[in-house]
């Protein structure tokens, strides 16, 4: 199985009106954010609730279950496709919590 991971910054230029439009999704609230995202920074993710497809803000990157901060000191942003639902840090969160990060590009 070949070795796929999460990426560490991405872009997206898009306006929150115009994910919105492309996606069929509401807006959650208006917010600011930078369009070239690191892990912990706010970014529009797509996530549904109630069968609404909503564009939200979220900031990017996996806060694991057992971390007990108010401002997380880990912050994962980086799993492996061979073993997320076997890691306890990724385990629970892959099969329950889904979303989708719009972007444009990633590195």
């Amino acid at each position: 199985m070949p070795n796929h991971s999460m990426c560490v910054q991405f872009m997206s230029n898009k306006s929150l009106t115009d994910l919105a439009k492309e996606f069929s999704a509401e807006i959650d609230a208006p917010f600011e954010w930078k369009h070239h995202v690191f892990p912990k920074y706010p970014a529009p993710v797509l996530v549904e609730v109630n069968g609404v497809l909503i564009v939200k803000k979220m900031n990017f990157g996996l806060i694991p279950y057992f971390e007990r901060n108010e401002k997380p000191k880990m912050v994962f942003h980086n799993a492996r496709v061979e073993t997320i639902a076997e890691k306890p840090s990724f385990k629970k969160a892959f099969l329950t919590k889904r979303c989708a990060i719009p972007l444009e590009s990633f590195f």
